[in-house]
């Protein structure tokens, strides 16, 4: 093995396994949120269970952002951003969102999840319960489980597309590799 070929995979490794760990995470959330709302749900009736559902798209939703910007940072392709979801999800929209074009839509979906869930529970109401009188207070949403279910079809699209773009770009690095391994350049 050339030593090009080492230094390029001793350098590539590590933010390799995180973005990968990562898309991982995204989809393990997803199912996670999906299980709760359409079985669990169904059997319990219990509110606070849309809730959790709520809180598990959203970190699926913020690992496939971190996936896809973590990618792109290290090939270089984007600014160095702060670690937290603000300054990922920013990136995200500047760079990544235009250069793959990511429909808009995901762009609101990822927005509307991240300001209810930033809500907490307490400014949560579900849809058909008692009306408390929080309920007529400023910051407050209400969600039922027809709305989260639109909301998980939207977030697998999603991570579907953050999917594909990674395994597209990762098929272009490996085939560069190869070609240094076999002494061409690419």
């Amino acid at each position: 093995m050339g030593a090009k070929l080492f230094k390029l995979l001793c350098l590539m490794t590590p933010a390799m396994a995180n973005y990968q760990e990562l898309q991982q995470e995204a989809q393990k959330r997803l199912q996670t949120a999906d299980h709760m709302l359409h079985v669990t749900y169904p059997s319990v009736k219990e509110p606070k269970i849309l809730v959790a559902v709520l809180g598990h798209l959203f970190h699926s939703l913020a690992a496939a952002i971190a996936a896809l910007v973590a990618y792109e940072r290290q090939f270089k392709r984007v600014p160095p951003y702060p670690q937290s979801f603000i300054g990922e999800f920013e990136v995200f929209r500047k760079h990544c969102v235009p250069d793959y074009g990511i429909p808009l839509a995901m762009v609101k979906l990822i927005q509307d999840v991240h300001e209810t869930v930033q809500l907490g529970p307490g400014h949560i109401v579900v849809e058909g319960q008692q009306l408390r009188e929080l309920q007529s207070q400023w910051g407050t949403k209400t969600i039922s489980p027809g709305t989260l279910g639109a909301y998980l079809g939207q977030g697998k699209s999603f991570l579907l597309s953050v999917d594909t773009i990674l395994k597209q770009n990762q098929e272009v690095f490996e085939a560069s590799v190869r070609g240094i391994s076999h002494g061409r350049r690419v």
